[in-house]
């Protein structure tokens, strides 16, 4: 070693360990070259990284060919999030109910334990001269999970109101009304295919009410047919215990069997097997009913945690023997789901812009 580096050596044994470490950083910064310009792109980098923290990664499109037979799976926005957001759709207090009578017996079915479902609501909707009711579940505080066929004669959002956290449908609880009602766009109204909509509130149910959660979805690599036949799922309501019956004052629940789309009571029944779940019991007598549409048909997951997997859409009267039920397959439209919860989210004026004008609207009365 020369003289000078001994130099060196014995003034680095002197100095504070914070100066070592400016000096090695200095000496790096400039071995690598870096000049201004370079030094402003590096500052934009970290600023748009700080600033991006706060926000959802910009949504991309996904196209797939389909027809009215075949809806559309991954043609919606998907929605991505930075690994320290909070994912309204995953968070780890969906599908936690209190205490449930699990795979008890609406039509053939039995009062649920009180409260043992936070995520159900209840929904009116003011028609012309009449009032009309449904059913469905919150998956975020603020958006609730229904079927599209509840929708397609209110005039304007307004006129739909949500009641969560009863047990009786006739208790008094929180209302929030809709400000925007998002059906799918290739929703059917003649074979119900497509049969799923969301309702985005005008403000969200509070967060440390007892009696209000949310169910969670299905996983989004879940794949087709889920879940496989024969897993018992749970249909829950204030529909009619009995065909053009009255409705049931308390919330009901039923266990049905998940069947195979493949079977012949399914086959006459079903327009679009991987978007709709056949589900019942064949010897007739269990079943949902009128006033049940929208409501979800539920299974725990291995974590026991509850996810909604199918939505009430339609049924040849109810409990008849060898007609099973028809409920839309919530896994096929996570992405739909996905796409108008983030949308809404982005902008509070969100109108869809690959919706039809029918099949999302947000008019008020002054319109």
């Amino acid at each position: 070693m020369n003289r000078n580096g001994k130099m060196v050596l014995n003034i680095a044994q002197k100095l504070p360990s914070t100066m070592i470490y400016i000096l090695f950083v200095c000496t790096i910064v400039q071995y690598v070259g870096v000049n201004g310009d370079d030094y402003d792109q590096i500052r934009h980098y970290s600023s748009m990284h700080h600033s991006m923290q706060h926000f959802y990664h910009p949504p991309t499109f996904y196209y797939r060919h389909y027809t009215h037979d075949n809806p559309p799976r991954s043609n919606f926005l998907r929605n991505w999030v930075l690994s320290n957001k909070v994912d309204e759709l995953s968070m780890q207090s969906c599908g936690i109910a209190p205490e449930t009578n699990i795979f008890q017996r609406i039509v053939g079915g039995r009062p649920t334990m009180p409260y043992a479902y936070p995520w159900m609501v209840f929904l009116t909707i003011k028609l012309p001269g009449s009032t009309s009711i449904c059913a469905g579940v919150l998956i975020t505080r603020r958006h609730v999970l229904t079927a599209a066929h509840c929708m397609t004669e209110s005039k304007y959002p307004e006129d739909v109101t949500v009641k969560a956290g009863i047990y009786k449908y006739t208790d008094e609880a929180i209302r929030i009304p809709a400000r925007i009602i998002t059906m799918h766009p290739k929703y059917e109204n003649k074979t119900h295919t497509n049969d799923i909509a969301i309702i985005t509130l005008q403000s969200s149910f509070p967060y440390d009410h007892q009696r209000i959660g949310t169910i969670c979805l299905p996983p989004d690599n879940a794949g087709d047919y889920y879940p496989p036949p024969r897993s018992d799922s749970i249909a829950i309501g204030w529909g009619h215990t009995s065909w053009h019956g009255g409705l049931s004052l308390t919330l009901q629940e039923v266990t049905l069997p998940i069947l195979d789309v493949n079977q012949w009571q399914c086959r006459q029944l079903l327009k679009c097997p991987l978007g709709q779940i056949c589900a019942g019991k064949l010897e007739g007598g269990f079943d949902t009913c009128q006033g049940d549409s929208g409501g979800p048909l539920m299974i725990q997951n291995a974590n026991y945690r509850w996810e909604v997997i199918g939505i009430t859409s339609v049924g040849d009267k109810c409990g008849k023997p060898n007609t099973p039920g028809i409920y839309t397959r919530v896994s096929f439209y996570n992405d739909f789901i996905r796409s108008t919860i983030v949308q809404s989210n982005y902008d509070p004026k969100f109108r869809s812009c690959f919706f039809s004008s029918s099949s999302t609207f947000t008019r008020n009365r002054s319109s």
